[in-house]
Formats: C-alpha cells, sequence, structure tokens
C-alpha cells in the first residue's frame, strides 16, 4: 500500500477501529515506511495532550449568553463596499486642481508648435543669393550624398546663375 491510503487509516488504526485485514495492512506499511511511522507517533502523542488538558465546566446558561452576544454584534452593510467606492470616488477639489494643471503641462509639453511663418526674401542682390546658395548647398549636401551638388544648385535657382543677357 502506498503512503496516501494509509495516512487516512492512521486515526482509525490508533482507535483499533479498522477490521483485521486492514489493520494487518497498515501494520505491514508502517514497518516499511519511517514517514507514516513518525505520522502514527504524532498522533498518539497529540492524542495524549489532548486527553491530558484540563476539562472546563460551562455554566448552565453560556450557550444562551453567547447567542445574545452574536445577535447584539452589529451587522455588517452588504453594501459596504458600495459606500467605499463612494468614497474612494468623491470628488475632491485639490486633486481635480492637480489633475488640471497636469493636463495643461502635458499640453504645453506635447502638442507640436506650429512653424513659425517666414517673409518671402527680398532680392537683395548677388550677396543674397550668394547667401542662399550656401544654405541650399548645406540642405541638399545633407539631404543626398551622391547628387552633383552644382547641378542641384543650379536646378534649384537658375536664375541667379543665369549670365545676363544684352
Amino acid at each position: 500500500m502506498n503512503c496516501s491510503r494509509i495516512e487516512p487509516k492512521l486515526s482509525e488504526y490508533l482507535n483499533e477501529a479498522l477490521s483485521a485485514r486492514e489493520a494487518l495492512d497498515v501494520e505491514k506499511h508502517l514497518a516499511e515506511c519511517h514517514p507514516c511511522t513518525l505520522a502514527l507517533t504524532e498522533l498518539r502523542h497529540t492524542v495524549r495532550l489532548v486527553a491530558a488538558a484540563p476539562r472546563f465546566e460551562l455554566s448552565p446558561d453560556f450557550m444562551q449568553r453567547l447567542q445574545e452576544r452574536i445577535d447584539a454584534a452589529p451587522v455588517p452593510s452588504r453594501l459596504g463596499w458600495v459606500q467605499n467606492l463612494r468614497q474612494l470616488l468623491r470628488p475632491r477639489p485639490l486633486s481635480l486642481f492637480g489633475a488640471t494643471a497636469a493636463c495643461v503641462v502635458a499640453v504645453v509639453m506635447f502638442v507640436p508648435r506650429l512653424p513659425m511663418v517666414q517673409a518671402p526674401p527680398q532680392e537683395l542682390g548677388a550677396a543674397a543669393h550668394v547667401a542662399a546658395a550656401a544654405s541650399q548647398n548645406v540642405v541638399l549636401t545633407a539631404s543626398d550624398p551622391l547628387e552633383d551638388i552644382a547641378v542641384a544648385n543650379l536646378s534649384a535657382n537658375p536664375a541667379a546663375y543665369s549670365e545676363p543677357t544684352e
């Protein structure tokens, strides 16, 4: 037999309530199984301790007084969780102010700013064309490193590089 079948029978074995066949099976198992033997020893010790414990005499009206105390105890409300939820969700002015401030800060930080509209460049002459070409040259260099920069500058602003016709 295995331990899971013997352990439930140990109390009956101790009380000599098993049949002769079952008692013999338990004894055979106990002879071979140390953990079950320890369990039986602990059970015997527990029975001895309980038997040696002092007995207390209860007054005849003990049960009646106990029942009266139970009946007098306040009964917790079944809707207590609803009251707790209402308390948790009640409006709080300070929290509302904090949440509003957090939303304003988030909007200011995370909403992309609109690009500033620049006025169209004015015709200033050759110096302005050189500055515009230099900035276009940098932009084109950063965007496409394999393209011929001179051709790109000419195609971007052909009027600036054309020769004056007479």
